[in-house]
């Protein structure tokens, strides 16, 4: 086994750094039109596309947005499903409000995922992912983790990600209220 010196190291971990603030340079949320570009959690909301919404929201906010669901799924909650854009939403039962909304990188063993993955990119802060991200790209960001789950909060959001390999929720992002 090869021993690396600690300076090594540091630069190592320095590189990374940089790469991923060079990422998150590159992503420019301000020019997207719509929602199949982008999502970006800020302290200031949600941005799908080139609309803004905060969270709890209306159902009629999230179709002016989104367009029709595809379907929908009536479990403990009304589940929303836009299978074109990877994304579903959660409507208490009994109102329209949504309080949570998911983006899908990957989700395919219950009946209300998303037939299709999110075509575009999910920024957390500064934290951008493109695909399902590996658990390493997870911690790389600083979500913690407890027993299955991770989490990151943004201003008054948190977003959750699965945080065990093979799980359900790893590469479906949930953004709600803390």
């Amino acid at each position: 086994m090869k021993v690396y010196p600690p300076s090594a190291i540091a630069l190592g971990l320095v590189l990374i750094m940089a790469c991923a603030s060079m990422e998150r340079s590159l992503v420019q949320p301000e020019l997207w039109s719509n929602p199949d570009e982008g999502v970006n959690v800020t302290r200031a909301g949600v941005r799908i596309g080139s609309s803004t919404l905060e969270l709890p929201t209306t159902e009629a906010r999230l179709i002016e947005i989104l367009g029709q669901p595809d379907r929908r799924s009536t479990l403990q909650n009304t589940i929303l499903v836009w299978d074109h854009l990877g994304m579903f939403a959660y409507e208490t039962p009994g109102t329209e409000s949504i309080d949570s909304i998911a983006v899908s990188f990957t989700c395919r063993d219950v009946d209300y995922c998303p037939k299709n993955t999110y075509p575009g990119v999910l920024v957390v802060d500064d934290a951008v992912f493109w695909k399902e991200p590996q658990l390493r790209d997870i911690v790389r960001y600083g979500f913690r983790a407890d027993e299955f789950f991770c989490y990151r909060s943004v201003g008054k959001y948190q977003v959750s990600v699965g945080c065990t390999e093979g799980s359900l929720g790893l590469g479906t992002f949930e953004i709600a209220l803390k």
